[in-house]
């Protein structure tokens, strides 16, 4: 995790200085050439590292914004902390996340990651898979017919899910289609907290992302580790979700029939998982066909955020003053 250092592309790379490497040399006291090229040398050690233990995933992101979440994941434990203009990344609090019964991720090796959540430039080793959920979204004109469709293949659960979304102070991540939500799921009686990043869109015709999703044991100490980070919450609301996990067209597939109490409507979303982007169109066609074998058409299918509808109905329902 290093500043950005590309400046002037006539320059040669080992005396190019960009504007945040300049800045935070100035910051630390050191002369922006001396400081650009510390940061050269350690990338070139951890592309020593990459080569030397090809079963360690070792990325790193360049950043220009402050502030900087570095996430660092060593088997079964997770380190988070953060720096910005006012203290370095040794004075950085550091949170150690441990594993819940399902584990700390959707990942499976070991990593060492150092990432900035913020318009970075990746520079080093990049991961050969991601975990993207295959998905389409329909408006149900008929929800009881499909609802009973679904019930002959699988057991349906039900559930309400409270989803708060963060964001920067000056809303970049939601800017470049970036999502950072903490959802609590209350069923039977039980509760599950899970922590989920989605990256921009893969696809823009069924607004596929990749995700990143893992288990957490407590909604607040979780809130207040990202609040702490500069990620704040700026929209809240609940889902009345039931579900359905079934084998169809040869994937595992889940089916969301969704209510959410300040809009209209009845939805249905069903995703399956992929790894990969040249998986995703034959995922998206398997799920496009379920999505026919329950009588729904083209016509039906919509890529309408929960997100911007609530907060269109909010700001159309807001109180004025008189």
């Amino acid at each position: 995790m290093r500043p950005e250092l590309i400046g002037d592309p006539d320059v040669p790379r080992t005396l190019r200085v960009g504007q945040a490497a300049a800045r935070r040399a100035e910051e630390i006291n050191e002369t922006p050439e001396s400081f650009s090229a510390g940061i050269q040398f350690a990338e070139a050690r951890l592309r020593e590292l990459s080569t030397i233990a090809p079963s360690l995933t070792v990325e790193v992101d360049r950043y220009n914004i402050f502030p900087v979440w570095r996430l660092i994941t060593l088997d079964e434990i997770q380190y988070v902390s953060a720096f910005g203009q006012k203290w370095e990344g040794h004075e950085s609090a550091v949170y150690k996340i441990a594993p819940t019964p399902k584990g700390l991720s959707t990942g499976g090796s070991p990593s060492v990651r150092a990432s900035s959540e913020h318009r970075s430039t990746r520079h080093l080793k990049v991961r050969t898979s991601v975990r993207i959920e295959a998905e389409l979204k329909a408006r149900l004109r008929e929800p009881d017919l499909v609802g009973e469709a679904l019930d002959h293949q699988a057991t349906s659960a039900t559930s309400i899910y409270h989803d708060t979304y963060y964001d920067c102070s000056d809303g970049s991540l939601t800017a470049v289609g970036r999502e950072l939500r903490v959802r609590t799921v209350t069923s039977n009686g039980e509760r599950q907290v899970l922590l989920t990043h989605k990256s921009p869109m893969v696809d823009e015709a069924s607004h596929s992302k990749p995700e990143d999703e893992t288990e957490v044991a407590d909604a607040a100490a979780i809130d207040t580790i990202l609040r702490s980070l500069g990620y704040n919450p700026y929209i809240s609301f609940e889902k009345h979700c039931v579900n359905w996990q079934f084998q169809a067209k040869g994937r595992a597939m889940l089916a969301t029939m969704v209510t959410v109490p300040e809009l209209d409507g009845t939805f249905l979303e069903i995703e399956t998982i992929v790894d990969s982007l040249d998986q995703l169109p034959a995922a998206l066609e398997a799920v496009r066909s379920q999505m026919y074998d329950l009588g729904i058409t083209e016509d039906d299918l919509s890529t309408m955020d929960y997100t911007e509808a609530v907060t269109q109905h909010r700001d159309q329902h807001r109180p004025t003053n008189p």
